[in-house]
């Protein structure tokens, strides 16, 4: 395998190192991604090869990848009905938008049915603050714009 690779090397025209372990050779019929070369490898081949060596610069994306441990999800399991979602946030240092994405993709999110009472209370003050509405009832903001929209479609 590794004289294939050198005659790739040999033959290419470019050679692009994109991030560790993971080398492009560009040669005149056709591109080889190579995957899982040591860095010990990879700098052996640099110094036979260096002059066809072009380092790209990995892009930082601007969302960085949150990883979960497997104790993380089993809190978030155990409390998502227990605590509040601020709560949870504090114990594992995630952020709110992060515990719901989680949530979501445990399919964990329980929706909460709204109450005659409480469609009531939001048609009597319906002109209230949604922030407010949204303590008063013990729901989310996004909870509260959804059924003012909902109940303004209804009475037209």
């Amino acid at each position: 395998m590794e004289d294939n690779i050198e005659k790739y090397i040999l033959e290419a025209s470019d050679l692009e190192l994109l991030s560790e372990g993971r080398l492009l050779i560009t040669t005149e019929n056709r591109k080889i991604l190579l995957k899982g070369i040591s860095k010990e490898k990879i700098d052996e081949y640099y110094e036979i090869f260096g002059k066809k060596f072009r380092k790209n610069k990995v892009k930082k994306s601007k969302y960085l990848r949150v990883f979960w441990s497997d104790d993380e999800i089993r809190y978030l399991k155990e409390n998502y009905l227990k605590k509040d979602v601020n709560e949870i946030a504090l114990v594992i240092k995630k952020s709110n938008y992060q515990i719901n994405l989680m949530l979501g993709k445990l399919k964990l999110i329980v929706k909460r049915e709204w109450s005659i009472e409480e469609v009531e209370f939001l048609k009597n003050n319906i002109e209230n603050s949604t922030i407010r509405l949204a303590e008063e009832l013990n729901r989310s903001v996004a909870s509260i714009k959804a059924k003012k929209r909902l109940l303004r479609l209804l009475e037209i």
